[in-house]
């Protein structure tokens, strides 16, 4: 890491009590969520769960009618999910992805989180035992073909990861396919059938 890990990982995310932050995250990449819908629309799955939902802007985009979970480390993120939903079928989790209990989903994704934990081979192992059919991870920063391992990263906060991840590692870890979007936004779709 090129710098000190100061704060227990999730601070940031935590304590951002924003309305519009969270929603920026959402609508500033808005061609990489738009591309999800798409993929979601051409390949339906009974139950979903996002990791890193956020405030629930996909849950409310894409999910209408479905069965979704979404979980997130941040409260406030998910108070405001909660308290935007419509849909019975939504539900909403504040928690570390990593040591809460959940059952098994047909679709998990996460969309521009890989880009900010301590661990993305761990992330991926934790979303791959949650998954009965597919995992999507889209990254935000991309997936850099070249670069042999990952290389992580610790920006000014002290505690959020900005993540360069080697498809080499993925590849020889997992068995995966790796696309690149547009902007150098690029997903990764991992089978578990």
């Amino acid at each position: 890491m090129s710098q000190r890990i100061s704060k227990q990982y999730g601070t940031t995310w935590q304590n951002m009590k924003d309305e519009e932050r969270w929603k920026s995250f959402h609508y500033n990449q808005g061609e990489m969520h738009q591309k999800f819908h798409d993929w979601f629309e051409l390949n339906p799955h009974d139950t979903v769960l996002e990791v890193g939902c956020g405030s629930g802007e996909q849950a409310r985009i894409t999910f209408v009618d479905h069965n979704y979970t979404g979980i997130d480390l941040s409260g406030v993120a998910i108070d405001l999910a909660v308290s935007k939903t419509k849909d019975v079928r939504h539900e909403f989790i504040s928690a570390d992805v990593m040591n809460h209990k959940l059952p098994t989903y047909d679709l998990v994704f996460s969309i521009n989180v890989i880009d900010h934990v301590e661990d993305p081979n761990a992330f991926i192992d934790r979303l791959i035992s949650v998954a009965k059919k597919t995992v999507l991870i889209y990254a935000y920063n991309g997936y850099y073909p070249n670069v042999e391992n990952h290389v992580i990263a610790v920006n000014g906060t002290g505690d959020c990861y900005l993540n360069k991840l080697s498809v080499k590692e993925l590849k020889r870890r997992f068995d995966c396919k790796c696309e690149s979007l547009t902007n150098n936004h690029t997903i990764v779709e991992i089978p578990c059938e």
